[in-house]
């Protein structure tokens, strides 16, 4: 694969996971500039660089080199971000951890309430004003 390539199936899941380079840079633990140079075509990760940043997509790094992510839909996406997710909060300190478990289990009780009703209300229904701050 090129590195052109590379860069562009990392755009790709990026945009699926609604993150920005800089949150995956961060949570990969590769410098924002290395990353950038990754995303362009003009440098290639080094093989814990790759495995950092596959795991932080949701990913594995074979799959990352191939290029072949096919567009997902029902489950297989929802495990996608959850993975992503779940990779994301071992960032987080404790407090903040705990906060994100809360907002799960808000979730999960909304969703046993009433599946169907709950979905388009989960935004407006979390209280995501409990001392979270926002994302980057």
């Amino acid at each position: 694969m090129s590195s052109s390539n590379l860069g562009h199936t990392i755009n790709v899941l990026l945009r699926r996971h609604g993150m920005r380079p800089t949150q995956l840079a961060r949570l990969a633990n590769v410098n924002p500039g290395q990353l950038s140079q990754i995303m362009h075509g003009k440098a290639f990760p080094s093989i814990d660089s790759l495995r950092r940043i596959a795991s932080v997509l949701g990913v594995s790094p074979g799959m990352l080199l191939d290029g072949k992510i096919e567009e997902s839909s029902g489950i297989t996406s929802v495990v996608e971000h959850l993975a992503g997710a779940l990779y994301s909060i071992q960032h987080l300190d404790e407090n903040d951890q705990q906060k994100v478990l809360s907002i799960i289990h808000e979730v999960t009780q909304l969703f046993e309430k009433s599946p169907t009703k709950a979905r388009p209300n989960v935004k407006s229904n979390l209280s995501l004003n409990n001392g979270m701050a926002g994302g980057d």
